[in-house]
């Protein structure tokens, strides 16, 4: 499960680099940390896997739900959340054993359950949902920053004229809420099973003034306290 990639023009939106990557070598089993969507896809896709595996073909696993091809392949993609009977019967269509079965059904359930991020959903643009997920569901980040500070390493005032800029008409509320959302996608960098962070950053960033001269200071400071950690690298 790695390469996953992000391409977007985010820089006029201040959310993140316009390429990044992010690498998910598993899914962590801790409902705290790990990812529900990450799992999902990984559960859609080992469906899918287990299905052609079977020889069974979309329309006949839609015919054992009652449902359409499309709600098979939606599943399979992760585009919908995994309802548990239609998990069991397909399962059970696709002739896996019974221990499987029970392992499988325990990740699905845990699958279901929304991300810490479905608090903000409201200035969460659906987008930056899987994002967010695969962020925090990852062993290894790495981006390449070009215009601005990498977000994971934005401080709060950093963080907020940035986005401010991308979002101009945002009401006061709105914004204090983009910047925290921001600033909790940090909280992962000092887990103990903290991802490695490789960024790449051009040297206009630093000559590039967000805010005012003392934000820029306090932004500086802390890229210098990032260098010392042993899972951060910035080139």
């Amino acid at each position: 499960m790695s390469g996953w990639r992000h391409q977007h023009a985010a820089d006029t939106l201040g959310w993140a680099t316009p390429t990044r990557e992010v690498s998910v070598r598993e899914a962590r089993s801790g409902a705290g940390t790990s990812a529900p969507t990450v799992l999902r896809m990984i559960l859609g896709k080992r469906l899918q896997e287990l299905r052609l595996a079977a020889g069974v073909s979309l329309d006949d696993a839609a015919k054992a739900l009652d449902v359409t091809s499309l709600t098979i392949r939606r599943m399979e993609k992760a585009e919908v959340g995994l309802r548990l009977i239609y998990v069991r019967t397909l399962l059970l269509k696709y002739g896996v054993g019974q221990q499987e079965i029970d392992e499988f059904m325990a990740m699905a359930e845990q699958a279901n359950e929304p991300g810490w991020w479905h608090r903000y959903r409201d200035v969460l643009p659906r987008w930056f949902t899987a994002y967010v997920s695969l962020e925090s569901g990852a062993r290894i980040l790495r981006t390449y920053e070009p215009h601005y500070v990498t977000g994971l390493l934005q401080t709060p005032r950093y963080a907020r004229a940035i986005l401010q800029a991308g979002f101009p008409n945002d009401t006061e509320e709105e914004l204090e809420r983009r910047t925290d959302l921001r600033l909790r996608r940090q909280s992962l960098l000092s887990r103990p099973d903290a991802p490695t962070l490789w960024v790449v950053m051009e040297e206009a960033v630093l000559h590039r003034v967000v805010g005012d001269p003392e934000t820029m200071r306090e932004q500086i400071d802390r890229l210098l306290e990032a260098t010392a950690l042993e899972h951060v690298t910035l080139d």
